[in-house]
């Protein structure tokens, strides 16, 4: 393996190391070299196989993603820069992070009506699929939010705003919605469709009235990468591309 010791990169390969026995900086006792980043001793020595990580530098990759018998990155946007310039094979391997947090806590609020515009069925999915969700108002298929003391109606909503992690907005059709406003102000991140002023603002898009798309953004927010399933894709990666050689 070939690698720098930049504060990430150098975690990555060291997390290889120590899970997987790999070497560092150590090519010439190697059948495949791992350059982690891409460029980093390429040209050095032709291994057998030769697999490169590519983060950056689009005009260099271009170029140097047809030299390896195998590519990884850490986004679907270089994956498919990469297949489009003749990369032969792409994987998207993401690091690991350190930091850990409890589940979040989603919101909905506002008044809801019975023709189903507020988007009550998007809840009733996302309590389905095990996520915490708290509405402020009544309606909702939740559990409603109840502050400790009876407090005026002002402060009860920025109470509720500093209690969730992230305000969900489902409706199908809005003006607004002043939820959306609400959060912002206070701070909290907005999860909403394209409606009303949602989109005018800094919030997480997601099509409307799409379960599938929600649930896609949701699972993001809640699935943390570990550093063992960055060792653990690279293990399946490297057993894949040597089997394919033999």
């Amino acid at each position: 393996m070939v690698t720098e010791t930049s504060w990430i990169l150098g975690r990555c390969a060291r997390e290889l190391q120590a899970a997987l026995d790999w070497t560092i900086n150590s090519p010439s006792a190697s059948s495949v070299d791992y350059h982690l980043p891409y460029w980093r001793g390429l040209g050095k020595r032709k291994p057998e196989l030769r697999v490169g990580y590519f983060t950056h530098g689009r005009a260099r990759a271009a170029k140097a993603c047809r030299e390896f018998d195998a590519c990884v990155t850490m986004n679907e946007a270089m994956r498919q820069y990469l297949l489009d310039h003749g990369a032969r094979s792409v994987t998207i391997i993401r690091p690991g992070v350190d930091v850990s947090s409890p589940e979040p806590l989603f919101g909905v609020a506002g008044r809801t009506y019975r023709d189903g515009r507020k988007g009550e069925r998007l809840v009733t999915e996302m309590v389905r699929a095990g996520y915490r969700v708290w509405s402020l108002g009544a309606g909702w298929p939740c559990e409603q939010w109840r502050p400790s003391a009876s407090v005026e109606f002002a402060r009860d909503r920025a109470a509720f705003y500093g209690a969730i992690d992230y305000l969900v907005v489902t409706s199908l059709d809005e003006g607004g919605p002043m939820p959306a406003l609400e959060a912002v102000a206070a701070r909290t991140p907005v999860i909403a469709p394209d409606v009303g002023w949602c989109w005018e603002l800094p919030v997480i898009r997601y099509e409307r009235g799409s379960w599938p798309s929600l649930s896609s953004v949701l699972t993001r927010l809640t699935t943390r990468d570990t550093w063992k399933d960055w060792v653990d894709a690279h293990a399946r990666l490297f057993a894949q591309i040597t089997e394919r050689a033999a």
